[in-house]
């Protein structure tokens, strides 16, 4: 009986497979080296592209912000504001060389809206080393402005729509012959008709305050219930740090025994107040933006002065588009 050999096939360790793994990644390296610099550049061109869409959206927000206040930007003052809010170098975009753009600014009161564009060159850090050595990011925004549909006012008091429209009589909104003295309580000294025909009574009415501050939250259309005296936390203090300063104040359109609805919202420009007995602040009805979030529908409040800006879609945008 005979044994039968065992053969076995040797593989040589290390020493066996030295210069593999080099070859290997010799042959690797340029798609490594590509995916990791894509990888990086996609990275920063994020970053830039989120810098680009908040500068357009600030110097359209501040171009309709002026023009809700009755002043909107001439040429030279928009491209004052696309200098100023654009971006102009490499501070927080990371690899991504973000290079000075170009914009144009539209303004159009029919809509009241304001259109921002901006282009900007993008230079990669390692793009360049595979022939992409830069991109263009171009990006659009719209900003608007209209009545206020929603706001919380700056005293618990509503001003009836008699008193509102007396004192714009005087030379409209943003005059400052349009004064009013609005008195911390309730006041029943006039009467006239609501636009939809409804006799209002009225000079103003104290609300009662929403929290723990010297003001009501309220949406326009709906109702809200009335005091009997002012909260302790509209201090002689508070009223006087008011002084110079635009205020939101509820206009009303009807009024019950324990209620009144809104109608919308002014703006008053203090002048002086008064810390007697009912407290009351004097000034003039003006004009007067407010940033806030973009609406689900565009407000349909009435546009009595105080107008809120917001974000919009620029797929919205009427009309010609610049450059024109």
């Amino acid at each position: 009986m005979t044994t039968r050999p065992w053969r076995r096939l040797w593989v040589r360790g290390p020493a066996g497979e030295r210069g593999a793994v080099a070859v290997a990644v010799a042959l690797l390296f340029p798609i490594l080296f590509g995916a990791a610099a894509l990888a990086v550049d996609t990275a920063a061109v994020w970053n830039a592209r989120t810098q680009v869409f908040s500068s357009v959206d600030a110097f359209a927000l501040a171009a309709a912000m002026d023009c809700a206040e009755q002043d909107c930007p001439t040429k030279t003052e928009g491209e004052t504001m696309i200098s100023h809010y654009g971006i102009t170098n490499n501070s927080g975009a990371k690899l991504a060389s973000l290079q000075p753009g170009t914009g144009w600014l539209q303004t159009d009161t029919g809509q009241r809206a304001t259109r921002g564009q901006g282009t900007w060159t993008i230079r990669h850090f390692f793009g360049a080393a595979l022939g992409i050595p830069d991109v263009q990011l171009t990006v659009e925004t719209m900003a608007r402005w209209a009545g206020l549909q929603t706001a919380t006012a700056d005293l618990p008091v509503a001003v009836s729509y008699c008193a509102y429209q007396s004192a714009i009589g005087n030379g409209g909104v943003g005059s400052t012959r349009a004064t009013a003295t609005v008195s911390l309580s309730t006041v029943t000294t006039t009467s006239c008709n609501a636009p939809n025909g409804t006799a209002v009574r009225g000079t103003s009415a104290l609300l009662q305050p929403t929290g723990s501050r010297c003001g009501t939250a309220s949406t326009a259309g709906t109702t809200v219930t009335t005091a009997t005296s002012a909260p302790a936390v509209c201090t002689a203090a508070y009223l006087n740090g008011l002084i110079g300063t635009d205020i939101l104040l509820a206009v009303y359109d009807q009024s019950g025994s324990s209620s009144v609805r809104v109608y919308g919202y002014a703006a008053l420009r203090v002048t002086s107040v008064s810390s007697g007995s009912p407290a009351s602040v004097t000034g003039w009805f003006t004009y007067e933006g407010r940033q806030i979030d973009t609406p689900s529908t565009m407000p349909t409040a009435p546009d009595l002065g105080a107008r809120g800006v917001f974000l919009w879609d620029p797929d919205d945008w009427q009309g010609t588009r610049c450059p024109c």
